[in-house]
């Protein structure tokens, strides 16, 4: 129910505390560690596309996307999830919150509150 919610609001003004009230569980250490000690596969939805996203247990990971991709590096600290590309970004580290919306659906945002991305884990 509530990633029907959160689908009719993707591309309007999102925020963490609309996520918040409908009951999102924003993920602290050890649930980001839970679901990143197993390799894993997910679909990324953004303002500017689509992706599939490859994490690896060991700390990399790879990004896909129509006519591209990119590899790169990602550590949970903090209770965030921080990435680093080669060169998406220039190489610059990004950090996250992410809230789990439903089974295996979750809604990222950048540190500084905006909206990032929709992840869907298909392994």
């Amino acid at each position: 129910m509530l990633f029907l919610f959160v689908s009719a609001i993707i591309g309007c003004a999102l925020t963490e505390k609309s996520l918040k009230e409908e009951g999102a569980e924003l993920l602290d250490q050890q649930g980001l560690v839970e679901i990143f000690s197993q390799d894993r596969i997910a679909t990324f939805s953004t303002s500017s596309g689509s992706a599939k996203g490859y994490y690896y247990s060991d700390g990399t990971q790879k990004i896909k996307w129509q006519g591209g991709g990119d590899e790169g590096e990602y550590r949970i600290e903090n209770g965030h999830f921080c990435s680093k590309w080669n060169a998406t970004r220039s190489g610059k580290e990004e950090c996250y919150r992410i809230y789990l919306t439903d089974d295996d659906q979750y809604i990222w945002f950048k540190l500084d509150g905006s909206y990032d991305s929709k992840m869907v884990i298909l392994k």
